[in-house]
């Protein structure tokens, strides 16, 4: 007797066409692997073209555990890190500003160090997109474009909060920021413009963004927006409030970097929040 075929329901179909991850065998190997991958995990040998859309082909795509690390070690393992670096430092007479500049750049460079463990066999395609950024002109007009945006938002922002009677001042983060580039400006440019910016950008836009993008490309915009947002606010600080009007200073700029991760990749991302922090670093230092 022939057996009938349960024909799914809208739920289950709707499952399956956003939250089930395209596979295709390894030529090299015969392993089932994720198809978004441009390596096999197991004999990592290339793949060759993706199975996604051209102009989505510039993004850095990694195995899940991956860009779980990734994100992992970008959030939680930045806590850790520090708070033991910062035990470490305040054993030595010097200043406080001096104490967190260390904290941070020692924090940062040790994340670095253990993401670049992870991506190790990933770590020349993204050289590659790196030096993409300047070998074409319209990833470079990108991050330019980006930059551009962020900075206006910041400004039109903030015009319109005072002009409906709002001091908004600096949130509890940035005004800790501030204070070390005033007082030790030299460490700080490190962690602040450019070792910052690299680990945000592989925690948020390579780790968490891309994770997620595999499965549903609305979800990961939300999610990856909203925790990066919400990682540079502290609801706990003195002023809630002030912190919580802030909140769209970050939410933007998330927004652009992520759109300009998913279309040029993980440079011009990179490139653009480097740029971004660059030009408020000088402003910061300048006044």
């Amino acid at each position: 007797m022939k057996k009938v075929r349960k024909k799914e329901n809208k739920f289950t179909l709707f499952l399956k066409k956003h939250f089930t991850k395209a596979r295709r065998p390894c030529k090299n190997c015969g392993h089932d692997v994720d198809a978004y991958l441009k390596r096999c995990p197991h004999c990592y040998e290339k793949m060759g073209e993706l199975t996604i859309p051209t102009r989505f082909q510039n993004m850095t795509f990694l195995t899940d555990y991956k860009s779980f690390l990734l994100f992992i070690i970008g959030t939680i393992g930045l806590v850790f890190v520090a708070l033991l670096i910062g035990l470490a430092v305040n054993y030595f007479p010097i200043d406080d500003y001096l104490k967190t500049s260390l904290q941070n750049l020692i924090a940062s460079l040790v994340i670095l160090s253990m993401m670049a463990c992870v991506l190790s066999y990933d770590i020349k395609d993204i050289f590659k997109s790196f030096q993409r950024t300047f070998s074409h002109l319209r990833p470079l007009i990108a991050t330019l474009i980006a930059v551009a945006l962020i900075i206006g938002f910041n400004y039109a922002y903030t015009a319109i909060v005072k002009a409906c009677g709002v001091d908004l001042s600096d949130t509890e983060n940035q005004a800790n920021i501030t204070a070390i580039i005033k007082n030790w400006p030299g460490v700080a440019f490190f962690f602040v413009v450019i070792l910052g910016p690299i680990s945000e950008e592989l925690t948020y836009r390579v780790g968490l963004f891309t994770l997620f993008r595999k499965y549903n490309r609305y979800l990961a915009y939300v999610i990856a927006i909203l925790i990066f947002s919400l990682a540079h606010i502290n609801f706990f600080g003195k002023d809630v409030i002030n912190e919580a009007i802030s909140i769209p200073l970050y939410l933007f700029p998330a927004f652009v970097l992520t759109c300009l991760y998913e279309y040029e990749g993980v440079s011009s991302s990179t490139y653009a929040h480097i740029l971004n922090n660059l030009i408020s670093f000088i402003i910061v230092a300048a006044i």
